[in-house]
């Protein structure tokens, strides 16, 4: 039916719609897809175009094209529009295999063989080596220096200049003993705060005494600006009122005590009478 009615508005791609029952997603396919990107919702705002294409690497020599794809076009690429690498042959058009991953090469973009000696004496002087013992070295000296010292900066973990170090960052020996550091820190700690015999206490008295300073601090702060008094006066009043509370307290103990003196002496007189 909806063939039939493009057709007679004289075919296209453009379907007008005309009643309620026109809003529907049934015409079509629904697909799953992922952004590429890093912040998607910041790159496609509600109401633009979407285009799904299928980067192809084409292969060296006798290449038999990309395969069909269901959806989308297919769009042939020598250099990878994304963080990873893909290889030849390969197509990005699924999302059953991941993207391929970031794997830099340490050095590659800080080659040492382009590195001039000016600027390799003055990465020896940030490293911290002595201008007498920089001034002894030949050219190859220095670039060996600083692949060593920049070696070393990678393995430790710390430093700016660990791109000119040589090889990986670290090795898969060494990623694995870290890894086991770690988890026996994670266990040694949790050993510890397991054995410990402190009792801790917990945040609900100073939380509630907190609370309070701030519910005085708020009726200070509301009475301050109702009378328009400043602090000082505020907290001679409260004084005040402490000592009067005080004062209270202290007048009504001593007519309680007063009156059970008296109960005593009336008690000890009718037992003399008797």
């Amino acid at each position: 039916m909806r063939e039939q009615e493009r057709q007679a508005s004289g075919g296209g791609e453009m379907f007008f719609m005309r009643t309620p029952q026109d809003l529907t997603g049934k015409d079509g396919d629904l697909i799953l897809a992922e952004y590429s990107e890093e912040n998607a919702p910041l790159m496609m705002q509600v109401g633009m175009a979407t285009k799904i294409k299928n980067y192809y690497k084409r292969k060296p020599g006798k290449d038999p094209g990309a395969p069909d794809c269901k959806y989308g076009e297919t769009v042939y690429c020598h250099t990878s529009p994304f963080l990873g690498s893909l290889h030849p042959g390969q197509l990005l058009q699924d999302d059953k295999e991941p993207q391929p991953v970031k794997k830099t090469v340490t050095g590659t973009d800080a080659d040492l063989r382009r590195l001039s000696l000016k600027n390799a004496k003055q990465l020896l002087r940030k490293f911290g080596v002595p201008e007498e013992e920089i001034k002894k070295l030949s050219r190859w000296e220095v670039i060996d220096v600083v692949r060593t010292m920049s070696t070393e900066q990678a393995r430790s973990g710390e430093g700016p200049m660990s791109k000119f170090a040589r090889g990986s960052r670290f090795s898969v020996a060494e990623h694995q003993e870290r890894y086991k550091e770690e988890c026996q820190r994670i266990f040694d700690l949790q050993n510890k705060v397991l054995e410990s015999t402190e009792i801790l206490s917990t945040d609900t008295d100073s939380s509630s005494a907190e609370d309070s300073d701030f519910e005085e601090m708020g009726k200070n702060i509301e009475n301050m600006l109702q009378n328009k008094k400043t602090s000082s006066q505020l907290s001679r009043e409260r004084e005040e009122q402490e000592r009067k509370e005080l004062q209270r307290m202290l007048l009504g103990e001593d007519s309680g005590n007063d009156k059970e003196r008296g109960k005593k002496d009336r008690r000890d007189k009718k037992g003399l009478c008797k």
